[in-house]
């Protein structure tokens, strides 16, 4: 059995969730990009290859956190670590917003992913990378 690609998943995630195409890659990218920002790289690496094709989204200008304005700045300085991960997902949110789509979609979204990489590895990929982000596994469907 082959490893389902990273757009064979977002498809699926998209159908699922009952969102565009777009909007669903949308998603998946800026938190592929969160994950590669913020989580343990041992823990990432095993995720991101059982998703062929997951590292190159990750890693494009779409996955990059937006510019925080001044609350996420503010967020970054004073938040050590945690500060940052929680700035950079709450931009990513308000990203998803500006497509439509609401903190709910994101988790149908994500969970699908999670759900299809677990059952094509049969161990939780996503779910060990998530664990070693603080203060984010609610935004980004942990749970």
């Amino acid at each position: 059995m082959t490893e389902p690609t990273i757009d064979d998943i977002i498809a699926a995630a998209a159908e699922k969730a009952r969102v565009t195409p777009e909007q669903a890659r949308a998603v998946v990218a800026a938190s592929l990009g969160l994950l590669v920002k913020h989580a343990a790289p041992e823990a990432l690496a095993p995720a991101l290859a059982a998703m062929p094709g997951a590292e190159a989204i990750a890693r494009s200008s779409e996955a990059r956190p937006p510019r925080g304005g001044l609350f996420g700045g503010i967020l970054k300085a004073t938040g050590g670590l945690s500060g940052a991960v929680v700035a950079d997902a709450m931009g990513m949110m308000d990203r998803m917003k500006k497509l439509g789509l609401e903190r709910v979609d994101v988790k149908r979204i994500l969970r699908s992913v999670r759900h299809q990489v677990q059952t094509s590895s049969g161990e939780d990929l996503v779910g060990a990378a998530l664990k070693t982000v603080p203060g984010v596994g609610g935004m980004l469907g942990e749970g």
